[in-house]
């Protein structure tokens, strides 16, 4: 484990609740010959976790003769809560939202909610809620309860904010609001931006900044973002790996696409549109349609699938059925910019030019103004030389070339 997370020493350990009493034994290791350099046990009260955890880091850095700075000191040791109860409910959110299915997510709301409900100022416990909401609204939710997931993510992060101004994960917070949300890609930015500042360690800000690297077009940056995000923490690329493999995908690399896609199904259970599309150009039409055709999870997801089925079946000779799905996705279904764009792809194959360019110019509007998937993907060749989508593609230019001067460096 040591060698896979390219670390020096790895601290290991078991930690055992026993009545109103904890447990724990704990090891340093020092990865090279797989020396233990230190080891305790400890047992204490279950209301002395924060003065544990602290007592471990006192022991770990004072084995390691390591030098820390106040700031990294106090960076250690701050918590948040003076609440032990409401301590042990954030660590035990923290690890189910970082599963990325629809149980952890579940899972993370309640532990937030009792952390919470313990200490009621807990920022930390707050901004875990805001992004395990924003998490259940684009993954997991029915098109119903998507306003409500909306306003309680915006109102947790808000909160968080309010108690913690200079709190690393309230930003990460705010920055999934926007990401998940409003689609603002350059409020994720700014916000991700913020949060890296105030704590380089954070996975989520980097995966957030990679994802809106992704929509705006910065493929190098959003590949980058990504690999900062797997090596903080290589035991679970799931996002990371995500946007990688759709960074892969809007390169033209078809089978590392499906490499890296295949690789997040098999870990969690959100199964991606993407993955669809990538299997179709990486020559395996059957594969994807039976992937698009059972993507289940929430109404966002499934709109989705749905539009990318329709673009393929469109791509296929199947005009009818695609011309079917589509509208009925247009009808019924809930329009995010994804969906939009992939109507787009699909009346183009179609031959309807100006369906085409209408749901393109709104993808566009409402989220995705990915310059380097306009100029390449060979769903848009029907009208790939036509007058208005050549406007639109200058103009997609422009931003990107903007927004590279600003953020790609």
């Amino acid at each position: 484990i040591g060698r896979s997370l390219a670390a020096e020493y790895l601290l290991t350990g078991i930690l055992q609740p026993a009545g109103d009493r904890l447990r724990a034994g704990v090891q340093l290791i020092r990865v090279e010959d797989g020396a233990a350099i230190w080891g305790q046990q400890f047992d204490v009260p279950r209301s002395d976790l924060l003065s544990l955890e602290d007592s471990i880091a006192d022991r770990v850095v004072f084995a390691l003769q390591a030098r820390l700075t106040a700031e990294q000191r106090a960076r250690l040791t701050r918590r948040f809560t003076s609440n032990p109860i409401a301590y042990e409910h954030y660590l035990r959110g923290r690890a189910a939202m970082m599963l990325e299915t629809a149980s952890g997510t579940q899972q993370a709301i309640a532990e937030f909610e009792k952390a919470i409900a313990s200490d009621p100022e807990y920022a930390l416990a707050r901004a875990g809620l805001a992004d395990s909401a924003a998490l259940m609204r684009i993954r997991f939710a029915s098109k119903n309860e998507i306003p409500m997931w909306n306003a309680r993510a915006k109102q947790q992060a808000e909160e968080a904010l309010r108690l913690a101004p200079d709190l690393a994960e309230a930003h990460e917070a705010m920055a999934a609001v926007y990401r998940y949300d409003e689609f603002d890609w350059e409020k994720v930015m700014d916000e991700s931006g913020r949060a890296i500042a105030l704590n380089p360690d954070l996975e989520l800000a980097h995966d957030y900044r990679a994802a809106a690297a992704l929509h705006l077009g910065l493929l190098p940056l959003a590949h980058s973002e990504a690999r900062i995000a797997m090596d903080i923490n290589p035991q679970r690329p799931i996002e990371s790996l995500r946007i990688d493999g759709v960074c892969a995908l809007f390169n033209g690399r078809y089978e590392e696409a499906v490499r890296d896609l295949e690789e997040v199904a098999r870990r969690t259970d959100i199964s991606d549109y993407h993955l669809g599309l990538a299997l179709f150009y990486a020559g395996r039409t059957a594969d994807a349609e039976q992937l698009l055709n059972r993507l289940g999870g929430g109404d966002t997801r499934n709109a989705r699938g749905a539009a990318a089925w329709a673009s393929i079946l469109a791509a296929t000779g199947r005009g009818k059925e695609a011309s079917q799905v589509a509208a009925r996705t247009a009808r019924q279904s809930t329009i995010d910019h994804h969906v939009a764009y992939s109507l787009g792809a699909a009346y183009a194959q179609l031959g309807d030019r100006p369906q085409a360019l209408r749901w393109l110019n709104e993808a566009v509007r409402i989220g995705f103004p990915c310059y380097p998937w306009f100029a390449e993907d060979p769903l848009l060749q029907p009208i790939r030389n036509n007058p208005e989508f050549q406007t639109l593609l200058t103009r997609l230019r422009d931003q990107h070339d903007s927004w590279s001067k600003r953020y790609a460096k």
